[in-house]
């Protein structure tokens, strides 16, 4: 997947190249008249995550130096131990609920965690700035329902206000 990924990231599909895994789906990112912008910001993070999750994955302080700064300035510090303790006690209903109005930032090692080869579940397919204020994002899943947060992350971290599925 990573250089067909890498491929799309930069230059979308090959007319009709086939989907992968169990198809795709699409999201609409919302930003503040900074669309174009956005969808760099995403492409430039995702291109180098990509293009380092080949064996030997890079540990948390190599992550640090090649991703770029504004990724790494937009994330919070990573999870206190009681803050792990903590979430352990939340209901696994209410750790769903929270995850879908998650607003605050991610860790920089939350994020890279969903990237691990054994994690992903979803790879870039296309995205097009439709409009100052949207940006279309289709993306290969190899599940259902899969775990996009890490998307959400990466577009928010961006500068973008919300990502939802398309309606």
């Amino acid at each position: 997947m990573g250089r067909n990924e890498l491929a799309r990231i930069q230059f979308g599909p090959e007319p009709g190249q086939p989907l992968g895994g169990m198809g795709s789906v699409r999201f609409w990112v919302t930003c503040k008249g900074n669309s174009e912008e956005v969808l760099t910001r995403a492409r430039e993070a995702l291109t180098i995550v990509v293009s380092k999750a080949d064996d030997p994955w890079p540990s948390d302080e190599e992550w640090k130096k090649v991703l770029p700064p504004w990724f790494i300035k937009a994330c919070r510090p990573p999870y206190s131990e009681q803050e792990l303790k903590e979430e352990l006690r939340i209901p696994y209903e209410e750790k769903l609920r929270m995850a879908r109005e998650r607003t605050e930032p991610w860790p920089m090692d939350g994020w890279i965690y969903w990237f691990r080869p054994e994690n992903r579940y979803w790879f870039w397919w296309d995205a097009v700035a439709a409009s100052p204020d949207r940006i279309i994002v289709a993306v290969e899943v190899t599940d259902w329902p899969f775990p996009w947060g890490s998307l959400d992350w990466l577009f928010r971290a961006a500068g973008a206000v919300r990502v939802e599925p398309e309606p």
